[in-house]
C-alpha cells in the first residue's frame, strides 16, 4: 500500500452540510425551518462561511434528497414522493 492510499484510510471526511442536514431532518422526524436545521448543523460542525443560512439554504436546492414543503421549511425527499404517490392515484371507482 501506498502512503497516498494510507493517508486517506487515516483521513476520515467530515459529513456534508447535506448529509448532516438528513440526519438532523430524520431525528426530527417532520419538516423543519432551514434555520432551526443550520443552528443544529452549526452546533454539529461549524460551517465555514460568512452566511451560513444562505449556504445551508443553498445546499438544499441543489440536493436530491432534501425537498421544499413549504415557505423556509424543508423534509426528506422520501417521505413526500411516498405522500404524493398514494394521494395521485385514482382510485378503482374512478
Amino acid at each position: 500500500m501506498t502512503m497516498k492510499k494510507r493517508a486517506r484510510k487515516r483521513i476520515r471526511m467530515r459529513p456534508t452540510i447535506e448529509e448532516q442536514s438528513v440526519d438532523i431532518l430524520r431525528e426530527a422526524g417532520g419538516p423543519m425551518n432551514y434555520r432551526e436545521i443550520t443552528k443544529e448543523v452549526m452546533r454539529r460542525r461549524p460551517v465555514g462561511s460568512a452566511t451560513p443560512e444562505n449556504t445551508v439554504y443553498s445546499v438544499f436546492f441543489r440536493s436530491e434528497r432534501i425537498v421544499r414543503v413549504g415557505p423556509g421549511m424543508f423534509d426528506l425527499r422520501e417521505r413526500h414522493s411516498r405522500e404524493e404517490g398514494s394521494e395521485n392515484r385514482r382510485s378503482p371507482e374512478e
